[in-house]
């Protein structure tokens, strides 16, 4: 879907908090991944057991070293799901930040766009529950002993969900406002 550029026109100046928190996210959306990708590489298998403890016994995970590539690749890909999905938010949260910063708060393009924001967190909110009990499936299979299935749900994923659901509900008011904000154009 094409996007358009905000109306320069018609702000005079800048929101600087909103831009501010643009580029904080930006930032964020392309360190996230590549400290994710570093720290999984550069100390692995360690890094992958520190990011997931508790998802598999010690004794089942003690031959990460020599698990084949393919299920390596498996891990590492699993384990970077939540990452891409928390990268991707944060970048619509980028977005509509843009968008505030130019005084634009009642367009279609900035509901949309936290409306992503939120979808995405959610979604991340998901994968930070899921993929770790997949990833302690992974390493468990053909391991010494039964593979193991470990689910866990923290405070963490909670307000994560609390998190998503309070911002489509605000992008759902917004959207409201929009809405009116557009019909009162019309009358005048």
């Amino acid at each position: 879907m094409k996007t358009s550029a905000p109306n320069t026109a018609q702000h005079e100046s800048k929101d600087a908090r909103s831009v501010w928190l643009a580029y904080a996210c930006l930032a964020l959306a392309i360190a996230l991944p590549l400290a994710s990708l570093y720290f999984l590489f550069h100390d692995w298998p360690n890094a992958l057991l520190a990011a997931f403890a508790g998802t598999a016994s010690l004794s089942q995970v003690a031959s990460l070293q020599s698990l084949g590539t393919v299920r390596s690749i498996v891990v590492v890909a699993l384990a970077l799901v939540p990452v891409a999905l928390m990268a991707l938010s944060l970048w619509h949260a980028h977005l509509c930040f843009i968008r505030f910063s130019y005084r634009e708060y009642f367009s279609r393009e900035t509901v949309l766009r936290m409306r992503k924001f939120a979808l995405a967190m959610f979604l991340a909110a998901i994968a930070c529950t899921v993929v770790p009990s997949l990833i302690s499936v992974a390493l468990t299979v053909g391991g010494p002993q039964k593979a193991s299935l470990v689910v866990s749900i923290g405070t963490q994923h909670l307000i994560l969900f609390l998190f998503a659901g309070v911002v489509w509900q605000l992008a759902s008011v917004l959207a409201k406002a929009a809405a009116l904000a557009e019909e009162n154009a019309q009358f005048v």
